[in-house]
């Protein structure tokens, strides 16, 4: 993959007759991709003003609603950052791009203060468990039936600065 042809913008930050086309087509892929009791609801979180939507997308073609390759969602309150969901497009996986938008995101958030970043994971998705890893997450908590009965939920932190 190559990553200078990607980039980033905010949800809020797309031309407003691209945003809902973009956001179609998350909420495909969001359903495709999670059980119905994980599926994130943008319509509501949204909303919020310290949720964020990040979405990836080739350079060229960044409105354009079917070159969204990955999309993630965290939320900030006060030093702390939230990372509530990444994902990336079945055709685009294990090329690197939750990799490059994980480090962007963990730049970003030391840049502006925070001093964690938290996240839940499922035990069994070991490809998620090993990218957190690998930028310093470390787990912190495990809570049995966390996300249904019979799935263990993992609690990681990465630490940005000491406070």
């Amino acid at each position: 993959m190559d990553f200078d042809q990607l980039g980033t913008a905010e949800w809020n930050a797309l031309r407003s007759r691209s945003k809902e086309d973009i956001l179609d087509v998350i909420k495909r892929v969001e359903t495709k991709t999670f059980p119905s009791n994980e599926v994130f609801q943008f319509d509501q979180e949204l909303k919020k003003r310290n949720t964020h939507l990040i979405v990836c997308a080739r350079k060229e073609d960044a409105q354009a609603p079917e070159e969204v390759l990955a999309y993630m969602v965290y939320t900030r309150i006060k030093r702390v950052a939230f990372l509530q969901k990444i994902c990336v497009r079945e055709q685009y996986r294990r090329k690197g791009i939750a990799n490059w938008m994980l480090n962007d995101l963990c730049i970003k958030m030391q840049t502006k203060g925070c001093d964690n970043i938290q996240l839940w994971v499922d035990k069994t998705r070991e490809p998620a468990r090993k990218l957190y890893s690998s930028h310093g997450f470390v787990q912190v908590m495990s809570v049995e039936n966390y996300y249904s009965p019979g799935r263990t939920g993992l609690k990681m932190v990465l630490v940005l600065q000491d406070s």
